[in-house]
């Protein structure tokens, strides 16, 4: 899990808008690429999750998207799993969890940041 989350932390660093501007880092940096021609060394890093967690990294995405600010809660996992029709073991609950976790520090850090700077 530890493997998946630090993964998941490069990918919300490049893929979630900034708050202020509302442009992720991936899309200044490949403006950059197109400007210049050359690939920044954040993209040229880019890697796909790690093996076996494609599928609940696609969960994940899903149940973010849904999201209000606030943890994702038991009840909105049970909801989505039966939805979806899937049943999650209890590591990759513990993996969605982390996750959401990883995924709430990081926005946590980047309206701090634009507080501050803004």
């Amino acid at each position: 899990i530890a493997e998946l989350v630090e993964w998941a932390g490069e990918q919300f660093a490049l893929d979630y808008p900034d708050p202020v501007t509302g442009v992720s880092l991936r899309r200044q940096l490949e403006q950059v690429e197109r400007t210049t021609g050359q690939r920044p060394p954040q993209l040229a890093t880019d890697r796909p999750p790690p093996i076996g967690f494609g599928p609940l990294w696609d969960s994940f995405l899903e149940l973010n998207r849904g999201r209000i600010g606030e943890p994702l809660s038991w009840a909105e996992l049970d909801a989505y799993a039966r939805l979806q029709g899937v049943r999650f073991t209890r590591v990759e609950l513990q993996a969605l969890r982390a996750l959401d976790t990883a995924f709430l520090r990081h926005y946590a850090a980047r309206l701090r940041e634009a507080r501050t700077h803004g």
